[in-house]
């Protein structure tokens, strides 16, 4: 049987992850259930991959969910980066 390339790999990855349907799931199931509750998934979206550090340097992550948590007065961010790696 022939192997799957890194990059399908990658590919089946992303085309999972980017659905809004697929990652809800994936952190209803995957969080512990103390943070899953501080959590508020309705606002939970789609956000740029890019991240530039210190030096200015950007990095490109794979799929990257932005949501908010409850019960707090002002806007806090909590991100997920789902990052997929196919070597170590």
């Amino acid at each position: 049987m022939a192997e799957l390339s890194s990059k399908s790999n990658d590919e089946f990855f992303k085309s999972a992850f980017v659905r809004l349907d697929f990652a809800r799931d994936y952190l209803d199931q995957m969080l512990p259930p103390d943070v899953h509750k501080e959590l508020y998934f309705a606002v939970l979206e789609r956000v740029n991959g890019a991240i530039v550090d210190n030096d200015l340097q950007e990095s490109l992550t794979d799929v990257v969910y932005q949501s908010q948590l409850n019960q707090v007065p002002k806007d806090i961010w909590i991100s997920f980066i789902f990052e997929h790696k196919s070597s170590p």
